[in-house]
């Protein structure tokens, strides 16, 4: 019996070290990821600076916000203990931050941010950042024309198994002639290949400025949700 008890200890001993190497080296992953993710970051601002069209300087900023929501992600991954998991209050509101900074008259535009404290898994938080970045960006870029009260706001909740999205402007509105199937910007269609792969369901108010409502299933949403967006990306890049 003592024999048996020694060799289990053993191996126990053995686990414990494999799961605190394997513990390691995945901070250490995220660490390489994060770092390499912020090169890139930089580069894409750098070479926005280098030029004065405005449209080239737009579409390098643009990258450079999408690659910054996956910079903040992996940043968290590596600071935290819960790698599969995040918190999403830890998250979100760092995008929104981000994108406010290349706002001319930032100092004027005020944000709601109503973020419930739950976690989700990375691959899906991933797929929200980029998702709320381009709804912020978009926004940013035609909502506000001369406007001195610029609003933004953003809510995130979880009931049962249904995460809820909210976010909403002030602007001028959405036209009514322009959908996500008909748009000519990218960012928005990207906000519906992003909300099929959640396998998610997207609402468009346009009263009083224009309010996006996503809300998608945490249970058996990913595999089919992520083969959606795929196929939907890949349509939209080759239209």
């Amino acid at each position: 019996i003592a024999r048996e008890i020694s060799i289990r200890k053993k191996k126990e001993e053995q686990l414990y070290s494999l799961l605190n190497d394997k513990d390691i080296q995945l901070k250490e992953t995220n660490h390489r990821v994060k770092n390499n993710l912020s090169v890139l970051h930089s580069l894409l601002k750098l070479e926005s600076d280098a030029h004065d069209d405005p449209l080239c300087r737009n579409t390098l900023d643009d990258a450079a916000a999408r690659i910054y929501s996956m910079v903040v992600l992996y940043d968290l991954l590596y600071r935290t203990d819960m790698h599969l998991e995040l918190n999403v209050r830890d998250y979100l509101p760092a995008i929104i931050e981000e994108v406010v900074k290349v706002f001319e008259h930032k100092s004027k535009l005020t944000t709601k941010i109503n973020i419930e404290s739950f976690t989700l898994s990375a691959k899906i938080l991933s797929t929200m950042g980029i998702l709320i970045n381009e709804l912020c960006t978009n926004t940013i870029k035609y909502a506000f024309p001369d406007m001195e009260n610029p609003e933004i706001g953003l809510s995130v909740s979880k009931k049962g198994n249904t995460v809820t999205i909210v976010y909403s402007d002030n602007g001028v509105g959405l036209p009514e002639s322009v959908t996500l199937d008909n748009s000519q910007s990218f960012g928005l269609r990207l906000v519906k290949v992003l909300t099929a792969q959640l396998n998610g369901k997207l609402q468009v108010d346009r009263e009083g400025g224009t309010t996006f409502t996503i809300s998608f299933e945490l249970k058996n949403h990913a595999q089919n949700g992520s083969s959606s967006g795929r196929k939907q990306l890949a349509q939209e890049r080759d239209g």
